[in-house]
This record gives structure tokens, sequence and C-alpha cells, in this order.
């Protein structure tokens, strides 16, 4: 997908930045479920130390999350629990994007495969919407 046009610049790409196209549509792949769940359950903890709670969700994210969560205090978590299990939203052979349903809300996660790091699946982006 093409990067939206720059304020600066108004060119539609930034020099040396990277276009992301994502894979063709797949299979869930249980790995991929298995870091959801994984993620999911150590996120919702409201009442555990911050420095705990980001060294358990560390080695489940991808560097741009791990540095995003790095100064979360888990007491803001809009979640105090997950109530039920992913569900895939979207799956490609890259990226699954799961609705998992928590007291208060979904949480949305996204989990890439990281062909970096020996192409594990890593959460990548998280997003809470509140119920109605």
């Amino acid at each position: 997908m093409a990067a939206a046009p720059s304020a600066e610049t108004g060119s539609d790409a930034h020099e040396g930045e990277l276009e992301y196209t994502p894979g063709p549509s797949a299979a869930v792949a249980p790995p991929a479920r298995t870091v959801a769940e994984r993620f999911a359950g150590l996120w919702a903890r409201r009442t555990v130390a911050a420095e705990v709670w980001w060294a358990d969700l560390a080695p489940l994210c991808t560097p741009y999350l791990h540095a995003k969560l790095r100064g979360t205090d888990p007491g803001n978590v809009p979640a105090g629990a997950i109530t039920g299990q992913p569900q895939a939203a979207s799956s490609r052979v890259d990226e699954v994007v799961f609705h998992i349903a928590a007291d208060g809300g979904t949480l949305i996660l996204a989990v890439t495969r990281d062909a970096e790091h020996g192409g594990g699946w890593l959460a990548a982006h998280v997003d809470f919407r509140r119920a109605a």
C-alpha cells in the first residue's frame, strides 16, 4: 500500500521508505493464534508492576510494538480480563488480525510473521474498541 502524501513534500513516499504489499489470503497459522492468545492474556493484567508487564510482553512483540509499549502503565490498560478466544478478522500468509473479546470491549491485535528473526509470529499492533 502506498504511503499517504507527506505534508512537507506532497509526495506519496518518503525517501528510503519501504512499501508494504500484503501477501495473499491464507488460513490462520496455529502459531499466530498462539501468540495472540499469549499476548492477550499478558496484556490484560492491570495489577502487575509496569516492568513485569512489559518484560512479559516484550518477547511476543515486534521491535516497533516493543518500543510503543515500553512506557505503558498497566493500570491504564482498558481491559482487565480476556473473555473470549482470538477470532481472525483477516488472515494473510504474513499477517493475521484478531479480534479478542475482553471485559469492556474488544482487543484488536495484528500478528505478523517476523522474517528478519527466524520467521516466527509476533504482535505488531494493538488497539482496543470499547463496548457501546
